[in-house]
C-alpha cells in the first residue's frame, strides 16, 4: 500500500524555525559523547508554537546502536511519551547522531518508519554540523533550526 503524501498545505510549514534551547543540544553531544563509537540516539519532545517548534531532548537507550544505525525501541517511545511530556507537549521525532556522515538524512533515515510532521534532529560528529528535518510522508525537508541561548549570553545562532 502507497503512503499517502501530506502536502505542505496540510500543516508543514518548512519555513516554521525550530528552536533548540542550547542545554538541549549540550545534553544530546553528552549522550553523543558516551554512546561514541555507537551513534547516539533519542526523543524530541516539545510544542507547537506560533512562531516555532520548541524542543527538549530526552535519550534513549543507544545500546543496540551501530556506528552507522540507531534504533529507538517501542517501549522506549512509550515510555517518554507517558512520562516526558509535559502540558501541551507531544513527542515531535527523534534526534541522532552520524558518526562517519554529514548532518542529512541517510538511506537508512529513509526505511525508519515514521509519521508525516515527524522531525528529525541529525548532529555529524566528524564535521561539526547540525540539520533538522521534518518528514512529509515521502521525504525529508530542511527547517531551519535556531538553537537558543540563556538569557543574556548573546545573539541566539541560527543553523540550516
Amino acid at each position: 500500500m502507497r503512503r499517502q503524501r501530506a502536502p505542505y498545505g496540510s500543516g508543514l510549514n518548512p519555513e516554521k524555525e525550530v528552536l533548540l534551547p542550547l542545554h538541549e543540544l549540550e545534553r544530546l553531544l553528552l549522550h553523543a559523547r558516551a554512546a561514541h563509537p555507537r551513534e547516539a540516539c533519542g526523543l524530541l519532545v516539545g510544542t507547537e508554537e506560533g512562531d516555532g517548534d520548541v524542543l527538549r531532548f530526552v535519550e534513549t537507550s543507544s545500546r543496540r546502536n551501530t556506528a552507522t544505525t540507531f534504533r529507538i525501541t517501542d517501549a522506549d517511545a512509550r515510555h517518554v511519551a507517558l512520562s516526558s511530556a509535559g502540558p501541551g507537549e507531544r513527542v515531535r521525532g527523534c534526534a541522532h547522531t552520524h558518526n562517519l556522515g554529514r548532518a542529512y538524512p541517510s538511506k537508512a533515515d529513509h526505511l525508519v518508519p515514521k509519521r508525516p510532521g515527524d522531525l528529525w534532529l541529525i548532529v555529524a560528529i566528524r564535521s561539526p554540523e547540525i540539520g533538522i528535518f521534518e518528514w512529509d510522508g515521502e521525504a525529508f525537508h530542511r527547517r531551519p533550526l535556531r538553537v537558543l541561548r540563556p538569557a543574556g549570553a548573546g545573539a541566539n545562532r541560527r543553523s540550516g
